[in-house]
C-alpha cells in the first residue's frame, strides 16, 4: 500500500492561495462580461425607418390622402401617443435620390452620394457607399463591439451601408447587418414588419446596441407590388409596432438616455405626378410627394408636443444623431436639427466643401453663413462663389466644374430650391462661361437632372465648350437603356445634345476628352440586364458631335491589376497627351477595404487598345476624381496608414508616385488650374478650407515623360 507524500505547509498554502487567486480572476472576469452586456446605455438613438410612407398618411393633415382616410385614421396611436411626446418636422426632405438605397446612405452618411438601388443576393462586396457612416464613426471614436452598432431590416437593399470603402473605415468598424427572413426560410426576407420588431427587441435585450438603424420595407414593398388596401394597412400595422416598440424601450433600465427617430427614406407620388393606380405604386423622381417624409425625435431635451415647419434634410439625421451620442462626424454635410430640442445643438460645416480652378478663377461651393443679396438674407444651404461672386440661386448647390481655353472660363453647376408649395422640386443645371469680364448666364444642356450630375467640361478648340454628363434624373439604377449618358455642346448661342444610349445601368461622373475634332467619353457604370446591376466597370464612346458618337464599349483593363474588372471601378479622368500622342486615363478602384488604388493607362491609337496598364496604392480615396495636370501627371488622394493624414499623391506611367501631406486627417476636393494645386482640407471638426501648392512641388521628383514617336 503506498501513500502520497504529504505536501510542505508552505508549497500547500502557496498552492491554495494561487488556487484562489485563480478563481477569483475568472469570477471577476466573467463579472466583468456580464457587466459589459449588462450596464446601463449611456445614451443610444433608434432610427425607424418607415420605407416609403408619405406625410398624408402620417403626420401631414392638410394633405388628401389618396387611401381615403386621415393619417389620425391610419396611425392613431402615434397621433395621441406618440406625437405628444414628439417633436414632429413637417419641412423634412430628402434632396437626393427618392430610392431605398441611396436615401439610406445619405440617412446614415450625412452626405448625398451615388448609390445605386442594388438588391443583392449576396456579399455586396466592394458596392459600398464611399464615405463613412455614423455607425463606422460610433465604433472608432468610442471602441463598442460589433453588435452594439446594428442595421436590420427586412430587405437586402440596405446591406451596403453597415460599412463603407473609406479607407481607415469599413467592415471592422462597421455595423452588425440583421436580414430578418421568414420562418422557415433563410432566403426569404419577411415580408411583415412585426418580426423586425421581434428581432430587434431581442438585440436591444441580448446586445444594449447605442444606435440602431432598421428598415422597416413592408409598406414600401406594398406600395409597390401590392392590392390596392396594401399599402394602408401597412403603415396601420406600422402605427401600432412602433407605438409599442416606444413604449417597451422606455422600459428598459438599461437606457438611461434613449432616442427614436421616426422618419421616412422617401415618400411616393401623390396625384397629378402619378398615371399608376394606385398613385402611391411608384417614387423616385423629383415630386413633392417624393421628396417630403414624415419626422418625428422622442426622447429627453426635444421640444415635446411642437411642429416645426424648418427645413430638415435626410442628411441632418445622422448629425443630429451624432450630437447626441457625443461623437463627431467630420464628413457629413447635414446640420445639426437643433430646432427640434429644448438646448441648443446647432452645428454645421461651415467653409468651402468643394472647389474647382480654371483660367485663372477659383470657384467653390461653401456650406454656412448667410448670403446678403439684394438687401435680404439668402436661406441658402450652400451656395456657389466664383472669385466671391455669389452666382447659385437656390436652397442648394453642388457639382462645381470649371474649364478653360485661355480666352473663355466655363462652369457648371447644379442647385435645387426647396419648396413645398411646390408639385415638383427638380436638380436644375447652372452653366456660365466669362471672357475675362462679367459671368454670363448661358443656361444648361437640360431642365432638370439627376441628384448625382457631375458634368465633366471640355473647350472644343473653336470657343465653345463640351459637356459630357449621366442623363438619369430621377437619380435611379434602372435596367440597360433607360438611363444614358448625353454630351451637350455650347457655342456662342445655344446647347446641342447627343445622346449615348449603351447598354448600362447607373452611369455616373463622366470623363471628357478632344484632339482635332475628336472626342472620347467614359464612364463608370454597371452592366448589361440584371447581372449588370452589381458591377462597376469602364465604358468608353469615341466619334465626334457631328458625325455622332458610337455606342458605349466596356474597356478591357485587365491588365490594370489581377481581375481588375471584377473591382468596383470608378470616376474616371481622360487627357490628351500632346507629348505622347496618346491618350491618358486615370480611376479608382476598390477590391476590398484595404486594395482602394488608382488605375493608369495609356492608349497610344486614342482608345482602341491600351499599350501600358497599371495600378497604384492601397489606401487611394475613393471620393475624389483623379485630376491630370498640364505635364501628363494625374494627382490622387490618399490616407497615411501611419499617421492617418490626407497626402496629394502624383502618378504618371512607369513611375512611382511621389507624395505629399495636407496636414490633414480629411482630404475632401482636389482641383488644378496650371501651375497651382487647390485642395479642401479639414480645417477642424465641421470646418473646412481651400490650401494650395504648386505642381511642381509634386512631379518635379518624378522622372521625365517619355516622348513616344510620331505616328505617321
Amino acid at each position: 500500500m503506498s501513500t502520497t507524500p504529504a505536501l510542505p505547509l508552505s508549497l500547500s498554502l502557496s498552492l491554495s492561495l494561487a488556487l484562489s487567486l485563480a478563481l477569483s480572476l475568472a469570477l471577476s472576469l466573467a463579472a466583468c462580461q456580464v457587466d459589459e452586456a449588462s450596464r446601463p446605455t449611456d445614451s443610444a438613438v433608434f432610427i425607424l425607418v418607415l420605407d416609403g410612407v408619405r406625410v398624408e398618411e402620417c403626420v401631414e393633415p392638410e394633405l388628401p390622402s389618396a387611401t381615403g382616410q386621415a393619417p389620425s385614421e391610419l396611425m392613431p396611436r402615434l397621433w395621441t401617443e406618440l406625437m405628444p411626446q414628439a417633436a414632429v418636422a413637417t419641412g423634412a426632405i430628402n434632396a437626393g435620390i427618392t430610392i431605398t438605397a441611396p436615401a439610406h446612405a445619405a440617412l446614415v452618411s450625412g452626405r448625398r452620394q451615388a448609390l445605386g438601388n442594388y438588391a443583392l443576393d449576396a456579399e455586396p462586396g466592394s458596392y459600398r457607399p464611399e464615405l463613412p457612416s455614423i455607425m463606422e464613426e460610433l465604433r472608432s471614436q468610442t471602441g463598442l463591439h460589433r453588435k452594439r452598432a446594428l442595421v436590420i431590416s427586412n430587405t437586402l437593399l440596405v446591406k451596403p451601408i453597415a460599412h463603407s470603402l473609406a479607407p481607415g473605415y469599413g467592415y471592422g468598424v462597421g455595423a452588425d447587418f440583421v436580414l430578418v427572413t421568414e420562418t422557415g426560410n433563410d432566403e426569404q426576407p419577411a415580408q411583415s414588419d412585426v418580426p423586425v420588431f421581434d428581432e430587434l427587441r431581442a438585440q436591444v435585450t441580448a446586445n444594449q446596441p447605442r444606435l440602431v438603424v432598421a428598415n422597416l420595407h413592408s409598406a414600401d414593398r406594398a406600395g409597390h407590388h401590392g392590392e390596392p388596401s396594401a399599402y394602408p394597412e401597412r403603415v396601420r400595422m406600422l402605427d401600432r409596432e412602433v407605438a409599442e416598440f416606444w413604449a417597451w424601450l422606455q422600459e428598459q433600465d438599461l437606457y438611461t438616455e434613449a432616442w427614436m427617430f421616426v422618419v421616412a427614406d422617401h415618400g411616393r407620388h401623390r396625384g397629378d405626378d402619378s398615371t399608376s393606380e394606385p398613385v402611391w405604386r411608384e417614387h423616385g423622381d423629383a415630386c413633392a410627394g417624393c421628396r417630403q417624409v414624415p419626422l418625428l425625435v422622442l426622447g429627453p431635451g426635444v421640444r415635446a408636443g411642437t411642429t416645426s415647419d424648418a427645413l430638415v434634410l435626410l442628411t441632418d439625421l445622422a448629425p443630429t444623431a451624432a450630437r447626441l451620442l457625443d461623437i463627431e462626424l467630420p464628413w457629413a454635410d447635414g446640420r445639426v436639427a437643433s430646432e427640434l430640442f429644448e438646448r441648443d445643438l446647432d452645428a454645421a460645416p461651415t467653409g468651402p466643401t468643394e472647389v474647382a480652378a480654371a483660367g485663372g478663377h477659383r470657384g467653390s461651393v461653401i456650406s454656412g453663413g448667410s448670403v446678403i443679396s439684394g438687401g435680404a438674407t439668402s436661406s441658402a444651404r450652400s451656395r456657389v462663389e466664383v472669385d466671391g461672386e455669389v452666382l447659385s440661386e437656390g436652397t442648394l448647390a453642388a457639382a462645381l466644374s470649371m474649364t478653360s481655353d485661355g480666352a473663355h472660363t466655363w462652369l457648371c453647376f447644379r442647385e435645387m430650391k426647396i419648396d413645398l408649395a411646390r408639385d415638383e422640386m427638380p436638380w436644375v443645371p447652372r452653366c456660365f462661361v466669362s471672357d475675362g469680364g462679367a459671368w454670363a448666364d448661358i443656361g444648361g444642356p437640360e431642365a432638370q437632372v439627376g441628384p448625382i450630375w457631375e458634368v465633366a467640361l471640355q473647350p472644343d478648340g473653336a470657343g465653345g465648350v463640351i459637356a459630357a454628363y449621366p442623363h438619369n434624373p430621377n437619380g435611379q439604377a434602372g435596367t440597360a437603356g433607360e438611363v444614358a449618358l448625353r454630351v451637350g455642346a455650347f457655342d456662342s448661342s445655344d446647347w446641342t445634345v447627343a445622346a449615348l444610349g449603351g447598354k448600362m445601368t447607373f452611369p455616373t461622373a463622366p470623363a471628357v476628352s478632344s484632339r482635332d475634332g475628336a472626342l472620347r467619353v467614359a464612364v463608370a457604370a454597371g452592366g448589361e440586364g440584371e447581372t449588370g446591376r452589381d458591377e462597376r466597370r469602364l465604358y468608353l464612346s469615341s466619334g465626334s458631335l457631328k458625325a455622332g458618337l458610337n455606342d458605349l464599349r466596356a474597356e478591357d483593363l485587365s491588365g490594370l491589376a489581377e481581375g481588375a474588372l471584377d473591382w468596383r471601378v470608378e470616376r474616371p479622368a481622360l487627357r490628351h497627351s500632346e507629348a505622347e500622342g496618346s491618350l491618358l486615363l486615370a480611376a479608382t478602384a476598390n477590391a476590398s477595404l484595404t486594395r482602394s488604388r488608382l488605375l493608369l493607362a495609356r492608349s497610344d491609337d486614342d482608345g482602341q487598345t491600351w499599350s501600358a496598364q497599371e495600378a497604384h496604392g492601397e489606401r487611394v480615396l475613393p471620393h475624389l476624381t483623379p485630376v491630370w495636370t498640364d505635364g501628363g501627371a494625374a494627382l490622387f488622394g490618399v490616407e497615411d496608414a501611419e499617421t492617418g493624414d490626407a497626402s496629394i499623391c502624383a502618378a504618371r506611367i512607369g513611375a512611382t508616385p511621389v507624395c505629399a501631406t495636407t496636414g490633414s486627417p480629411r482630404l475632401r476636393d482636389l482641383s488644378v488650374d496650371g501651375d497651382t494645386v487647390h485642395a479642401v482640407v479639414d480645417a477642424g471638426v465641421g470646418e473646412w478650407e481651400i490650401t494650395t501648392m504648386s505642381v511642381r512641388e509634386l512631379t518635379d521628383p518624378l522622372p521625365p515623360q517619355t516622348v513616344a514617336k510620331q505616328r505617321r
